[in-house]
């Protein structure tokens, strides 16, 4: 059942009203993007996603190890552009950004389903 099961961010609904989208997208862009980005100009979050997925997640430190499991899974999402994604694929994501990590944990598809849905800090939609 966790492999059927696809998870999405939800750009249209903002389940904890103290975090915007917008702030949270924003601190997730490259020093070159955020360069760029200029804060006064109203700006879609779908196009910070468009933006995050072309430039800043080809970026080395983009999902680094000191991430918590949470916002490596998070920014997993975004790096393929917010398009619904199993456990499976996230985790793949993962394992092939932190390989052989000092940081051992556990990123199964098990582990990210349960944590995706569970989260009340991101907007998270199950498929």
């Amino acid at each position: 059942m966790v492999e059927q099961l696809q998870y999405q961010i939800n750009l249209d609904k903002n389940v904890n009203e103290k975090r915007s989208l917008i702030h949270l997208f924003t601190g997730m862009l490259c020093k070159e993007c955020k360069k760029q980005y200029k804060s006064e100009e109203p700006s879609a979050s779908s196009v910070l996603v468009k933006n995050i997925q072309k430039c800043c997640s080809k970026k080395e430190d983009y999902i680094h190890s000191g991430l918590p499991l949470k916002q490596a899974t998070y920014r997993a999402l975004l790096s393929k552009g917010n398009r619904p994604a199993t456990a499976r694929q996230i985790s793949d994501v993962l394992t092939d950004r932190w390989g052989e990590s000092v940081y051992t944990r556990s990123m199964t598809p098990a582990v990210i389903s349960r944590l995706l849905e569970t989260s009340v800090d991101y907007e998270i939609s199950v498929k």
